[in-house]
């Protein structure tokens, strides 16, 4: 009878450590990132071939693009993570759906200060459930239609904004967004194509100033692994460290696939020494301090 209980308790003792084993098991989000300083925080969520960049810098938060329509619950997980309830800026860089997809579901779980969007309507079903938000919400809108530059706590931000009225691809309505923090520079250039970057090169280079260009940190290259030879020459001008492909492949686009990065790309980027990241193998976090830039994915 003494063996039987004490069987039993063993056996009691194994169902609870099973229990807890499996719950130890629950798929959890990773934790945010914590500092003890205030600094610049930029997150590239990893959601496929697609964007979405969450943007911190001391009380503010900037977000670039909404991804696609099935990402809206993740971005808000993300989002709830670093304790963010409002968003002051949210730029869309076009209105394709894997970049304004979760738009609608951002602006119903969160308090959106205002959208910076292209200065062009469109005709799909994602951009009008857009427009329809915005005007229940009574969101403010901005269509720039000349660059725009704005502060975010220690932060500078850039807008360049398409050069021409009209394109045959409304991926070069792109809206192409540069960030100053401290010494060190960020740019994001949405979906851009040859003719977009060349527009941005072009800025670039004939810039008065010449302090918008050279010695980037990082790019978020456009298009999801697309290549265009001006695209190397852009490269070549910020001279950035590191570059961050959106895609839900590593694989390389040959003439036997039809994948996303295209090898002409990865070859540039080794060329030039660029560390680059894909989205694919996870969301990729950046912290700057305004002097050191510290990246993990």
């Amino acid at each position: 009878m003494r063996c039987v209980g004490v069987r039993r308790i063993i056996a009691f003792m194994l169902m609870c450590a099973a229990v807890l084993l499996l719950c130890s098991c629950k798929k959890t989000l990773p934790e945010p990132m914590v500092y003890e300083n205030d600094g610049l925080k930029i997150e590239i969520l990893s959601t496929g071939k697609s964007d979405c960049i969450i943007i911190c810098i001391d009380d503010e938060v900037i977000v670039i693009d909404t991804a696609d329509v099935d990402d809206g619950a993740y971005i808000s997980e993300r989002l709830r993570a670093y304790g963010i309830t409002k968003i002051d800026h949210l730029i869309l860089t076009h209105y394709d759906k894997d970049h304004i997809g979760s738009a609608v579901e951002i602006l119903n779980n969160f308090a959106v200060e205002r959208i910076i969007a292209p200065d062009f309507s469109d005709t799909s079903d994602p951009y009008a459930l857009l427009m329809k938000a915005v005007s229940r919400k009574g969101t403010e809108l901005i269509r720039p239609n000349e660059d725009m530059f704005f502060e975010a706590g220690e932060g500078e931000f850039w807008i360049n904004v398409p050069s021409e009225p009209t394109y045959k691809d409304e991926n070069n309505y792109s809206l192409i967004t540069t960030l100053s923090y401290g010494s060190q520079k960020f740019v994001f250039m949405g979906d851009a194509l040859k003719a977009r970057t060349q527009e941005y090169y072009d800025r670039l280079t004939t810039d008065a100033d010449g302090e918008a260009a050279f010695d980037y940190a990082l790019v978020k290259l456009p298009h999801h692994g697309d290549y265009y030879k001006v695209l190397t020459e852009l490269l070549s001008v910020i001279d950035p460290t590191y570059a961050v492909i959106t895609a839900n492949s590593r694989e390389i686009e040959t003439k036997y696939n039809d994948a996303t990065v295209e090898e002409k790309l990865v070859q540039a980027l080794e060329t030039l020494q660029i560390e680059f990241f894909v989205t694919c193998d996870g969301s990729i976090r950046l912290f700057c301090d305004g002097t050191d830039v510290e990246i993990t994915q």
